[in-house]
Parts: C-alpha cells; sequence; structure tokens
C-alpha cells in the first residue's frame, strides 16, 4: 500500500510539472527551475500537510541531508523526462 501511495504521489507532482510547462513552454534553465520548484512544494506538502500515516517515512532511515538528495534527484528526473520527451516529439 505504500508503494501505491508514493508512486501515485509522484505521478501526482509530474502531472502538475508537465502541465505547468505544456501551459507556459520556456527555455530549459526556466523548465529546471519549474522542477526545483515542484520537488521543493512536494517535499514541503509530504512533510507538513500529508498526515503522518501517508508520510515517506524516509526520516527514519537515512539522514535529512539524504532526503534533500531524494528530492534533488526527483525535480532532476522531472527535468530530465520532460527534456527528453520535447526532444523527440518535434
Amino acid at each position: 500500500m505504500g508503494y501505491l501511495v508514493h508512486h501515485f504521489s509522484s505521478l501526482l507532482w509530474a502531472g502538475i510539472y508537465e502541465a505547468w510547462c505544456l501551459r507556459r513552454p520556456a527555455p530549459p534553465r526556466v523548465s529546471a527551475a519549474r522542477a526545483a520548484i515542484v520537488a521543493t512544494a512536494a517535499c514541503v506538502v509530504d512533510y507538513t500537510i500529508t498526515p503522518r500515516r501517508f508520510r515517506p517515512g524516509f526520516e527514519r532511515h537515512i539522514s535529512r541531508r539524504s532526503i534533500a538528495a531524494v528530492y534533488v534527484a526527483f525535480g532532476m528526473g522531472l527535468f530530465a523526462g520532460a527534456r527528453a520527451c520535447r526532444r523527440y516529439v518535434r
């Protein structure tokens, strides 16, 4: 169940990022900044708004620095995926 919650959460944030990028196309630098904003929003929501039982729970297993690395990687993944799709969609 935990996997499904977090998998669909990632898809939700990816959808938000894609909708933003499709509605307002921008150069790569702006798209990267948007990915960082969405990943930061995901982190804030995960650790402040979300009820404890639905939180990722990473903090019990890894350091805060590693948690930050997870969300940085998430943002990089958002940007890389969007960039790859736009490269081949022309």
